[in-house]
């Protein structure tokens, strides 16, 4: 979460020219609910279901650019799709993290008394998930089109 995954990969996809796929977007949009509110009313297990969903659906589908929710990657099965194509964690500290969503108030999981110590919590529960992405790319204090030149140059790497 507030990593950049977002901004991230609409100007990969625009420089690319492929097609940009924001799952939490899309989930939306199909329960006509915003995630906040799925996961106050149907909880979270229903919203990692979606998620599973929708992970199944376009990863066959290939030639994405996609960013996931940062929970994606809590799931081995999610994994054995994920690892179809190539997946690149943008890393950022919690404290980074902290300043980017300290005051965001559609995160369900950060709904917390001490949202630092969430968050701090969230990415230390999840590092080793997130360390099983292909690559990993540092999006702390960098400009957007830094981080996706770098992510372009591995790109081109792969392909070569």
């Amino acid at each position: 979460m507030g990593s950049g995954k977002s901004v991230v990969g609409k100007r990969l996809s625009r420089i690319l020219k492929r097609e940009y796929v924001d799952m939490d977007k899309v989930i939306e949009e199909r329960t006509g609910m915003s995630i906040r509110d799925i996961f106050s009313v149907y909880g979270e297990d229903y919203f990692r279901r979606k998620e599973k969903e929708l992970l199944r659906e376009i990863g066959g589908e290939g030639g994405k650019v996609v960013a996931t929710g940062g929970g994606v990657v809590i799931s081995e099965e999610n994994w054995e799709i994920l690892k179809k194509g190539i997946t690149i964690y943008l890393k950022i500290s919690s404290e980074e993290a902290w300043k980017r969503l300290k005051e965001v108030e559609d995160r369900p999981l950060l709904l917390d008394k001490d949202r630092k110590k969430r968050i701090e919590s969230l990415l230390q529960e999840r590092k080793s998930f997130y360390e099983k992405a292909n690559f990993i790319v540092s999006s702390e204090g960098r400009s957007i089109e830094d981080v996706v030149e770098e992510i372009i140059g591995i790109i081109q790497n792969e392909r070569n």
